[in-house]
């Protein structure tokens, strides 16, 4: 596995995704989860709607993902299912990509 995040809309670990035909890929989405069955079903929805996806397990690998070289990203995800270290997240906004977080309805203290 490498570290650069595919931008191939067709394949998920070498497999042909069911009913997806090649399609221009819209832009690249970085997100910050921990959980690997979620990220999947993220991963799959965004590919679908023609988005590379480059998922990160912790913060440092979420800003390079954000930055990515020739290929910043569009949209920064932060799920916040699990314990997130927002200080080095809110350091991540300087790079100019919008930062969108998702967690439980019911974590009022993790949405402050």
């Amino acid at each position: 596995m490498t570290n650069q995040p595919s931008t191939d809309t067709t394949e998920i670990h070498g497999e042909p995704l069911a009913n997806e035909h090649p399609r221009k890929v819209s832009g690249l989405v970085a997100v910050l989860s921990t959980d690997l069955f979620f990220g999947m079903r993220i991963r799959t929805s965004l590919r679908q709607l023609g988005y590379a996806v480059a998922i990160a397990q912790d913060v440092p690998t979420f800003a390079r993902r954000l930055e990515n070289g020739d290929q910043r990203a569009a949209l920064g995800l932060v799920d916040f299912n699990f314990p997130v270290d927002w200080e080095a997240v809110k350091a991540t906004v300087s790079v100019g990509v919008p930062i969108l977080a998702f967690g439980p309805h019911k974590d009022v203290e993790g949405f402050r």
